[in-house]
């Protein structure tokens, strides 16, 4: 086959709202994850975590106090040097997001001590206070306050691709590799990705080699599994399917009924109903091969 330096994804979703901030949506992850980068971030399902922009960290005695130091040399798409500020900018942002403000409760505020160093002033010591940073996308923060709802359509980061265009109509998006990024520029040098919310012209458009790369749902596994030409990887997961409650109501403010009801399900017929047979019975809110599972 002829060397390629492009891909083809699709997206099983059209994004709202492109802002980092303002989208929970699986899609927008992956696309922020392409524009923007963070200041630390998990790189496994052990809660192994890297430092990304920040190259180093000191935690003060009362484990309040999380100062960092940024690399030096970083800039954002537009030439503008990453700063403090950002950090800073970028941490507010957050915070003011309804989408993204609930894993961050525990932070206090952000102190900028240099142009590249600021502090992390938590409300309790956290152990894992480097995560409050996984996927909090770092921005340009004088562009971020002055564009207002208008930096949605530039979406200047400091990651390994750059915004070429939103299709308005279609939702489509072409990205092109960051020639200047810090952590050495892609070998991919144009991504292009296709929004397609019907589920069937998804597994059309795979099996035709229209894309190179989207995601599929577990009750389509069996039969793309059986397509010598497509190349298909399992992975763990953090979703899962639960009941709730109302405690406070009869006859669920009793525990042996909401036991009756655990032992009355068929989790078989509803993994292979639900999931495609290849999903799993859940024993925790937490995946079995996470960090603290067993704890």
């Amino acid at each position: 086959a002829p060397h390629r330096d492009d891909l083809n994804l699709i997206f099983n979703g059209k994004i709202a709202n492109y802002d980092p901030y303002s989208s929970n949506l699986a899609e927008s992850y992956w696309l922020n994850h392409m524009l923007f980068d963070t200041v630390a971030e998990y790189v496994d399902f052990q809660g192994t975590i890297e430092l990304r922009l920040a190259k180093d960290y000191t935690l003060s005695d009362d484990g309040l106090r999380c100062t960092f130091n940024l690399q030096e040399g970083i800039t954002f798409h537009d030439g503008t040097p990453l700063t403090a500020e950002d950090i800073k900018v970028s941490v507010e942002a957050a915070l003011a997001s309804p989408y993204r403000s609930g894993n961050l409760t525990n932070i206090d505020r952000v102190e900028v001590t240099g142009s590249l160093q600021f502090v992390l002033h938590l409300k309790a010591y956290d152990a894992e206070a480097l995560g409050l940073f996984d996927t909090l996308y770092i921005v340009p923060g004088e562009m971020y306050t002055s564009l207002g709802e208008g930096y949605a359509e530039k979406l200047v980061g400091t990651g390994p691709f750059v915004l070429e265009r939103i299709d308005d109509a279609t939702s489509n998006i072409t990205l092109r590799a960051n020639a200047a990024y810090w952590d050495g520029e892609p070998t991919i040098k144009t991504i292009n990705i296709r929004a397609i919310t019907e589920n069937s012209t998804r597994i059309i458009a795979l099996e035709n080699g229209e894309s190179d790369f989207n995601r599929i749902y577990n009750t389509d596994y069996s039969v793309l599994s059986q397509n010598s030409k497509l190349k298909i990887t399992q992975f763990p997961s953090f979703n899962y399917g639960f009941l709730v409650f109302n405690l406070h109501q009869a006859p669920c403010d009793n525990p042996l009924s909401r036991q009756a009801v655990a032992h009355a399900l068929d989790y078989e017929t509803i993994n292979a109903v639900a999931q495609g047979g290849v999903g799993s019975t859940a024993s925790s809110v937490f995946y079995k091969d996470s960090y603290g599972y067993n704890l």
